[in-house]
């Protein structure tokens, strides 16, 4: 039996089978002409053209007009983090000791940088987070248990990862090729990154030095 409904754009009285519920419009036309009506003005985050877009459109405060712009501002460098060299030394053993960069990736997405530095102490933290001058967060890592504190995590993603990374290359001795391969992932466009299988090969190098445990050993055949 037929439901009766009232179109949300012009008033209408309409009827639908209940296979196509939920029905909020009479017709294509007013769905259309109810998306034009929300048209909001915005002004492209990578170029500074104005536009009328759908709301929808603007992701996480940003709205770009093409794939041009995304992909400029995906490439365009951060500012350099300028520190004293006892602050990049600090770090650097920080990393080498209780930290860990990656290549992190998903279906739905490219892959991303991710640095992370994991201690129990507060203290610890809250001095990275004041020496790095870029976007980083603190998250708890683990749950604290009757024998062991809570684990918390300085995370850095993405480009800001290598923002972090930067400065600190030099002075970096045990996971030195893990962040030069990371960098070395960057400097590919970003069609490459996402896409290529010359991406996929950095993501497996930064994988098998990560690799904890005995490597695997090939025996020579007989």
């Amino acid at each position: 039996m037929p439901i009766t409904l009232i179109c949300e754009y012009d008033g209408r009285i309409f009827q639908v089978p209940p296979s196509q519920l939920p029905a909020r419009f009479c017709s294509r036309a007013c769905y259309w002409a109810s998306m034009r009506a929300q048209l909001i003005d915005v002004v492209c985050a990578g170029c500074g053209n104005p536009d009328r877009v759908q709301p929808h459109r603007v992701r996480y405060g940003r709205f770009f007009c093409n794939t041009d712009c995304y992909e400029a501002l995906l490439d365009a460098p951060l500012p350099v983090w300028h520190t004293d060299p006892e602050t990049r030394g600090y770090c650097a053993a920080m990393i080498d000791g209780e930290g860990h960069i990656s290549l992190n990736k998903s279906k739905t997405r490219a892959p991303w940088a991710y640095v992370g530095i994991f201690n129990t102490d507060e203290r610890l933290m809250s001095y990275l987070q004041r020496s790095f001058a870029g976007h980083a967060t603190i998250k708890r890592h683990s749950q604290p248990t009757s024998r062991h504190k809570t684990v918390l995590g300085f995370i850095v993603r993405g480009r800001h990862a290598l923002q972090f990374l930067q400065p600190l290359l030099p002075a970096l001795q045990l996971k030195r090729r893990q962040a030069e391969l990371l960098l070395e992932f960057y400097e590919l466009p970003w069609v490459e990154r996402r896409w290529s299988a010359k991406g996929e090969i950095y993501w497996q190098q930064i994988k098998a030095l990560n690799c904890r445990g005995p490597q695997p050993t090939t025996t020579p055949s007989s």
